[in-house]
């Protein structure tokens, strides 16, 4: 275990933008210094403040019990947690995510070599799964994203969030304006931009 800790370097990104009941998540695994390749075997959670799993990507409220495989390249990782078209993924309810009692991300990590490890601390969620769910339109939602400008301010995700909720209220010109900002900020964010119907009729105005 311990040549486990000292030698493992743990996840240093994540990106969270909501799609109904899937929440997209990007990460990098090191290992002594080195990017990860191959296949990783994972285990996701959500937790809230006091630690307590309220979600897993099995459907249940303790720790999984079972490994999702996901391919990392270069260090690099993606999935939707949520995505129930995913082996062993099950469906996220949106009934968890409420403003007022705001939850994190645990990450379980195998690399076929030293085991099972959780990866680094657990992470705070972005505001826009709140945002989503706490209001049942997109102008209050909206307005929940705005009113957390100061948590948030020019964080690239953030802004992204902005610029979708404009394109649901067919508010096209301010949609472009912030996509435009969050991809510049970020441009793995066009794949993103370009996946998503929201910004169909956004993507047909550039």
């Amino acid at each position: 275990m311990r040549l486990f800790s000292n030698c493992l370097i743990l996840l240093t990104k994540f990106v969270f933008i909501t799609y109904g009941a899937m929440l997209p998540h990007q990460g990098r695994v090191l290992i002594s210094g080195s990017a990860f390749e191959g296949t990783g075997l994972f285990r996701f959670a959500l937790v809230d403040q006091s630690g307590a799993v309220v979600w897993n990507h099995q459907g249940t409220y303790g720790e999984p019990e079972t490994d999702i495989a996901i391919d990392v390249a270069k260090g690099f990782y993606q999935c939707r947690l949520g995505d129930t078209s995913i082996d062993g993924m099950a469906e996220l309810p949106t009934s968890i995510f409420v403003p007022d009692y705001p939850l994190k991300l645990r990450i379980w990590f195998n690399d076929g070599v030293n085991g099972l490890k959780r990866l680094g601390q657990d992470q705070n969620l972005m505001m826009a799964p709140y945002a989503m769910t706490e209001c049942g339109d997109p102008t209050g939602a909206l307005q929940l994203l705005h009113d957390s400008s100061n948590r948030f301010g020019e964080d690239a995700q953030y802004i992204f969030a902005l610029g979708r909720q404009y394109a649901l209220l067919c508010d096209i010109e301010e949609s472009k304006k912030y996509v435009k900002r969050a991809i510049k900020m970020d441009s793995s964010l066009k794949a993103e931009f370009l996946d998503d119907p929201a910004f169909d009729a956004v993507w047909e105005s550039f």
